[in-house]
């Protein structure tokens, strides 16, 4: 009878704990490259290098660079359904002047309620 009692308890806390669900840790954007307060020259390759996440899947995934003051100078999209991705994108800085570019990805998942922001400033020179 002791035995029974101890089996049964075991087996309740492993159901308990097999049915107990899981927090939502929702979508994640992190910009690994460049680092912020990078200097760019006209002419130098801006690369940028993402960890994105989504639990319920990647549905869009949008990039702008933007200089301070100004419409974007470069937009990418990305549609996936994965539920992460290592988004990677070279591009040149063509800008003459001296400013800031804010390097912005926005991502909304598959459930289209959530959504993940993560951007970083760098200057041209």
């Amino acid at each position: 009878m002791k035995y029974t009692l101890t089996l049964l308890s075991i087996s309740l806390a492993i159901l308990c704990f097999t049915f107990v669900e899981k927090p939502h840790s929702g979508p994640s954007i992190k910009i690994s490259s460049p680092l912020a307060n990078s200097i760019y020259k006209k002419g130098d390759t801006i690369k940028i290098k993402a960890l994105v996440t989504a639990e319920y899947g990647i549905h869009n995934l949008a990039l702008t660079v933007s200089p301070e003051g100004f419409p974007p100078m470069y937009t990418d999209n990305l549609h996936s359904h994965a539920s992460s991705l290592n988004y990677e994108k070279s591009i040149v800085q063509t800008l003459k002047i001296k400013t800031k570019l804010k390097i912005k990805l926005v991502m909304k998942d598959d459930a289209g309620n959530l959504s993940a922001v993560d951007s970083v400033i760098v200057s041209t020179n």
